[in-house]
């Protein structure tokens, strides 16, 4: 099967882990897992990643603190950002940060998976020079 692309799932849970990163493969993505914030890191500075998938609350190093660092890295990297307890004040502080989207878990798969889609369109565009800037990834 044909590699549409690497993603990389940093979750402190790991049936979150599991259940993505099965479906994700099974359409031909290659994948890395991680359930701790510092290997996401690590991960993408040391791999081709064209998608990263990052819980909020992550233990070690909060999504909120591991964004610039990670954007230091690659500048273009697309970040979708999940909350399994979301709050305001989380919220607020994450989309100061340049991600891409911000999924809350209780909204359902469809919507991450539409976000993960777009963002992998997004970013084949922008690596072939094509760029149409940011869109809503509801789209």
């Amino acid at each position: 099967m044909e590699n549409r692309g690497t993603i990389c799932i940093a979750d402190p849970d790991s049936r979150f882990l599991s259940e993505w990163a099965a479906s994700l493969q099974e359409e031909g993505y290659q994948v890395f897992t991680t359930e701790k914030g510092t290997r996401a890191i690590q991960i993408v500075q040391e791999e081709k990643v064209d998608l990263l998938i990052m819980e909020a609350d992550m233990p070690e190093v909060k999504a909120y603190e591991a964004i610039p660092i990670i954007k230091g890295v690659d500048p273009t990297l697309p970040i979708i950002i999940t909350a399994g307890r979301n709050t305001s004040e989380l919220e607020a502080r994450i989309r100061q940060k340049p991600i891409f989207y911000y999924h809350v878990k209780s909204f359902g798969p469809e919507e991450l998976r539409l976000a993960i889609r777009n963002a992998l369109e997004r970013q084949a565009r922008a690596s072939k020079g094509d760029n149409y800037g940011q869109h809503n990834p509801a789209d």
